[in-house]
């Protein structure tokens, strides 16, 4: 499969099975909110949070904004990531698990 057309879920399960090998806690967000039963959803209470939060085995807050290769965070994405480092967690958009590695996590 190109890497260029491979889906975000699929890059989304390949990262959380790397951080969970390498001890630290990950929680996925579900970003599009919830499914009602008569249809649509109820949106999830705070736009631009990350695809994957968690903390390091050794206690530091993270969140990574998951993408497709090619592709960008959202201005609320990317205000969200703004706010995390701010706190001195680490903060990173990533495409694959090398960029998750490069980040040092």
């Amino acid at each position: 499969m190109n890497l260029l057309n491979r889906p975000e879920r699929e890059i989304k399960k390949e990262i959380i099975k790397y951080l969970r090998l390498r001890g630290h806690l990950v929680i996925p967000y579900r970003t599009i909110g919830i499914r009602k039963k008569e249809g649509g959803f109820i949106p999830a209470p705070m736009l631009g949070v990350s695809d994957l939060l968690g903390l390091t085995k050794d206690g530091k807050f993270f969140a990574i904004e998951v993408k497709r290769k090619g592709e960008g965070a959202t201005i609320p994405q990317k205000a969200f990531l703004q706010a995390v480092k701010q706190f001195n967690g680490i903060a990173i958009t990533a495409s694959s698990i090398d960029e998750v590695m490069a980040s040092g996590l």
